[in-house]
């Protein structure tokens, strides 16, 4: 932690009332990695979209949610909302540079046919830059040039596979859809670990 921020030496401790302890076995109970969720239920996705959103994608991916008894709240680039590629006009929830990914337990970026006018506007980097620093779920679809903009084009992931999310609804087991198409994720490398505010790791919207 000192190294983090940049001490060169560190303070004299604070007096404790009492002597700290050091032969305390770790708790299992106090764990937040061995305790989860049991489910994604009372969470909230942030949706950053864009015009030209597949329909179908939208859809399905507020109906699975909702089935989880999670909410979906759509960030738009404006705050009329978006219009999907059936030409369905979406209001927005949050306007983009208001609803920052920081306030959202995961996210997913679907920018459909805005896919490079995102990638070059600062609140969407930040919105996904800031999402993966946070550590959050990121599900992703169309999203490669916001991602490149960003930086985390090496980032291991798949994104979200619209054709197989109705067949993985259908085999929920107590959270959200198993061995689904994995997107990046803001910890790569760490222990997998369905903690609080994310999703599992093999649901569709993790990875």
């Amino acid at each position: 932690m000192a190294d983090g921020l940049g001490l060169t030496e560190m303070p004299e401790p604070a007096p404790a009332a009492r002597p700290t302890r050091t032969d305390l076995p770790p708790s299992d109970a106090l764990s937040m990695l061995k305790n989860p969720p049991p489910n994604f239920a009372g969470r909230t996705v942030g949706v950053l979209a864009g015009n030209g959103v597949e329909a179908e994608l939208l859809t399905e991916l507020r109906s699975i949610l909702q089935a989880e008894g999670a909410m979906m709240k759509l960030v738009a680039p404006r705050v009329g909302g978006v219009t999907d590629s059936a030409g369905t006009l979406h209001p927005a929830d949050e306007k983009l540079g208001g609803g920052p990914s920081v306030i959202f337990d995961a996210v997913a970026v679907l920018p459909g046919s805005d896919a490079a006018m995102l990638a070059a506007n600062p609140a969407a980097q930040d919105f996904l830059t800031d999402a993966h620093a946070h550590c959050k779920f990121i599900a992703h679809h169309g999203a490669g040039p916001l991602i490149e903009a960003c930086a985390l084009g090496g980032q291991d992931g798949r994104g979200l596979d619209r054709d197989r999310l109705e067949q993985r609804h259908r085999r929920f087991r107590g959270g959200l859809p198993r061995d689904a198409p994995l997107a990046a994720r803001g910890d790569a490398g760490r222990e997998p670990s369905p903690s609080p505010g994310r999703f599992p790791r093999d649901s569709p919207l993790g990875a």
